[in-house]
């Protein structure tokens, strides 16, 4: 039996001097996930992986040729020249493949999702997951509605370590919340003006998404066609909203100042249909308490792969549950076999730090587990 070896190695973006972050490292037996440093640890019998991202084009490497830790990925280049789409034409016949392309029947995928909560730039929550979803449904559509239990969640693994404040908790969305969240890509026409840029390659267009009146939505983004088949692989929204209202909640206000998400599709080659492949979801909130303001910002990375669809799933957790408040198994050996999502040293600082004053946390890493 051939013997497996570590790569670990780095990902780098020449263009901006600046690490790749959560990029996918994969073969048809493993994968891995590049954390804020852009560096990922893998095990492999074969050398020989997919990197993918959100804006790269993609790279197949033979890690055992690659000389220097690091690894350069080429973002995808677009033709200057702006056009206008007429009668949003391009975005009509996009969406039109929904129904042909995209699954819209039962499927399953088995998941890593990641969440991090900081406070005010420091560290406050993390949690990692790692387990099999069941959708009804991809999308909420006319042909296939999205069905009030769209979704079966069977955790497998749980790590988490985390700080409560005194004043108030901060929590995190639901499983139920997130997976809809990740799969709502639909940009209402009425409120919204299309333009595309094409690739160099002229094998992709940018269908850029820009509100018409920022009184009405304050969201913008673009997805990523296909030019040959007219499906998009990857949906962008940003919504920056300096001005939002405060909302009172008791003795706290809080207001969601910025908003971001990127989700990317992928085909199942069993049944030929895209089902979601990555996401990453980011936000902003300030919260007011005591005439105190604190700034936090979410991260989720959820990583998919498409599994056989007779498995016979049950939900084990609540999925209506702050993901934080779901406990579940913790299984050392597990994630020291699945170095999924790499750790920073911060990361590891700070999970020392709340095991050290807690014995509660059943987040552990390598360096304390005893």
């Amino acid at each position: 039996m051939q013997s497996q070896i570590a790569y670990s190695k780095i990902l780098w973006d020449k263009t901006c001097n600046c690490p790749v972050k959560f990029a996918t490292i994969s073969n048809s037996e493993h994968f891995a996930i590049s954390n804020d440093d852009g560096n990922f640890l893998i095990k492999l019998n074969n050398s020989a992986v997919d990197i993918q991202m959100l804006g790269y084009e993609p790279a197949n490497v033979l890690l055992e040729n690659q000389q220097n830790d690091t690894i350069f990925l080429t973002a995808k280049g677009f033709e200057l020249d702006e056009i206008i789409i007429d009668k949003d034409e391009k975005y009509k016949i996009m969406i039109k493949t929904i129904a042909t392309e995209y699954e819209l029947d039962t499927h399953t995928e088995q998941f890593f999702l990641r969440s991090i909560i900081r406070k005010n730039k420091e560290l406050y929550k993390i949690i990692d997951f790692s387990g099999i979803v069941e959708k009804k449904t991809l999308f909420d559509t006319n042909i296939k509605p999205m069905l009030k239990k769209n979704y079966i969640v069977q955790i497998e693994n749980i790590r988490k370590a985390g700080i409560e404040g005194r004043n108030y908790a901060f929590g995190l969305n639901s499983f139920e919340t997130f997976l809809t969240r990740i799969a709502s890509i639909y940009f209402v026409p009425k409120f919204y003006k299309f333009s595309y840029k094409n690739t160099i390659d002229d094998n992709f267009s940018k269908i850029i998404v820009s509100a018409k009146d920022a009184k009405v939505t304050t969201t913008d983004g673009y997805y990523l066609v296909d030019n040959g088949n007219n499906t998009f692989n990857e949906v962008y929204l940003i919504d920056n909203n300096k001005n939002a209202e405060f909302i009172s909640k008791r003795s706290v206000k809080y207001r969601n100042v910025f908003f971001e998400q990127k989700t990317n599709f992928k085909r199942n080659i069993k049944t030929n249909k895209y089902q979601i492949n990555f996401s990453i979801v980011k936000l902003n909130v300030e919260v007011i308490s005591d005439n105190k303001t604190d700034v936090f910002e979410v991260t989720q990375i959820y990583n998919a792969i498409p599994t056989e669809s007779k498995l016979r799933l049950k939900n084990n957790i609540d999925i209506s549950d702050d993901m934080f408040d779901i406990n579940g198994k913790y299984d050392p050996v597990y994630w020291e076999n699945h170095d999924i999502l790499p750790l920073t040293k911060e990361m590891q600082e700070f999970i020392n730090m709340v095991n050290s004053s807690s014995k509660k946390s059943d987040f552990k890493t390598k360096t304390n587990i005893k």
